[in-house]
């Protein structure tokens, strides 16, 4: 295989980002003030369980368009469709065993072997399967999240325990496996075309990764306790809206069905969809992303990490819902109608900003009031629940996208592919408003029925 100057220099400089990031990670996690050190194992047992995921999941869409584009909506589908079974199951074995670990087990043995296959021989239906692997490992975050709360809870009260939890190592894990992503990238493509032989590395660094995370999980004691979906008497007692409950599951389930047309959204314009549309403007305008194009869903995350942080530390203090959930609308909308009209893969990697910092702020407020809202159920957790009906969104978006573009993009020019993308975008703006009223509805409603302050509720309980 030769590699060109422009490659190896593009390797040279991810190869050093990586070590700098390597190293940056290890004293950051080396920084963290806690008196536990049983939750900062945990914590770095997270951000090597999150690898994998943040490594395979936005290429499993290329690999499919290599392989066959018309199998790409399972590919992208299957993601979404695992989670809403996953996270019930979730709940179930713990029920059974009262013992957290149990499921991560089953899931990082899942994993494992549901990517062994693709290794072995490259094909649409072992790519489906690691499809599978990506949306059970991705389903773990609400028990970790969970695990987190109930060991280390009661103990630490500092706002990190939260934040941490679901935002910090997922983004160090974005960090760290970017530019392993486009060394690998970069290293597969040979005169402009990208080998799926070459390409298949990245699936063999996964599940090392996911051996890495099996091994560290086993010397992590979780120590005995009540299980929390059996016995949440702390969440009975402050009953936080004091409502009926049978009105408290009728706003959960809204507000739970909200959430899922927001992560339609998100998974319909980034991810997967949108290292696809970014390698597409670069083809089409004779241009090259290789060498950035894996830094898209750090970009991404990092727009939704201040956003969550601006949620929980700021706005929620100082603004009502109604008035922070419009920033959110107002920041996706301006996104939509920009990536519509972009034909630069460097201007579409900066509007991207835009579009994570929306969805930051959306997925975070709607999330904080979900999760002040008590439901009486011994076996499901709210987080779980909630969980299964966001799938839907993530199962439906893959479908959509690729369905746009068969009935729409058939000539195969620039032209014709912006012009699906704009519709695609145009409809998504037509969601994204009517996310808006529903939630004004449902808030206007709430209010008035059940009048409380939302932001000295809930400010504590922003999660990344």
């Amino acid at each position: 295989m030769i590699i060109s100057n422009s490659q190896l220099t593009s390797i040279i400089v991810n190869i050093v980002i990586f070590m700098v990031i390597a190293i940056g990670s290890i004293v950051i996690i080396q920084k963290i003030k806690l008196d536990n050190k049983g939750y900062k194992y945990l914590f770095v047992v997270y951000t090597f369980f999150w690898m994998p995921i943040m490594l395979l999941r936005s290429y499993r869409g290329t690999m499919q368009n290599l392989l066959d584009p018309q199998f790409l909506w399972i590919v992208t589908s299957v993601y979404g469709f695992v989670g809403i079974f996953i996270r019930l199951f979730a709940d179930f074995i713990n029920y059974i065993f009262k013992y957290r670990k149990a499921f991560l087990y089953f899931s990082l043995i899942a994993q494992m072997i549901l990517l062994i296959p693709i290794i072995v021989n490259i094909s649409t239906v072992t790519n489906i399967l690691s499809a599978v692997s990506i949306g059970i490992g991705a389903s773990c975050i609400g028990t970790y999240e969970l695990l987190f709360k109930e060991q280390y809870g009661n103990e630490n009260k500092k706002a990190f325990l939260t934040i941490s939890i679901l935002s910090i190592p997922p983004l160090l894990a974005n960090f760290i496996t970017a530019p392993i992503q486009s060394i690998v990238k970069i290293a597969s493509t040979i005169n402009g075309h990208v080998q799926t032989n070459k390409l298949i590395i990245m699936w063999y660094i996964g599940l090392a990764l996911l051996i890495i995370a099996f091994v560290m999980l086993m010397f992590y004691k979780e120590r005995k306790r009540v299980t929390y979906s059996l016995v949440n008497k702390k969440i009975e007692k402050l009953n936080t809206l004091k409502i009926k409950n049978n009105n408290s599951n009728m706003l959960f389930i809204t507000l739970a069905i909200i959430g899922s047309i927001i992560a339609f959204v998100k998974f319909s314009n980034s991810g997967s969809m949108g290292t696809l549309h970014l390698q597409n403007l670069a083809y089409y305008s004779n241009n090259s992303c290789q060498s950035y194009e894996g830094y898209l869903s750090v970009v991404f995350s990092i727009a939704q990490l201040l956003a969550g942080i601006m949620v929980g530390t700021y706005l929620i203090k100082s603004m009502n819902t109604i008035s922070i959930f419009t920033i959110g609308i107002v920041s996706w909308i301006i996104y939509c109608l920009s990536s519509a009209f972009i034909r630069n893969p460097i201007g579409y990697f900066a509007i991207h900003l835009l579009n994570g910092f929306g969805y930051g702020i959306l997925y975070n407020l709607v999330l904080a009031i979900v999760l002040s809202i008590t439901i009486n159920n011994r076996i499901i957790t709210k987080v779980g629940l909630y969980q299964s009906i966001l799938a839907i969104g993530i199962t439906v978006s893959g479908w959509f996208t690729n369905w746009l573009k068969t009935i729409l993009h058939r000539s195969g020019t620039f032209d014709s592919y912006m012009y699906t993308y704009m519709v695609q975008n145009m409809i998504l703006i037509c969601v994204i408003v009517v996310i808006y009223i529903s939630f004004i509805l449902v808030t206007i409603n709430n209010n008035k029925n059940y009048p409380y302050k939302l932001k000295n509720k809930i400010h504590k309980k922003i999660y990344i």
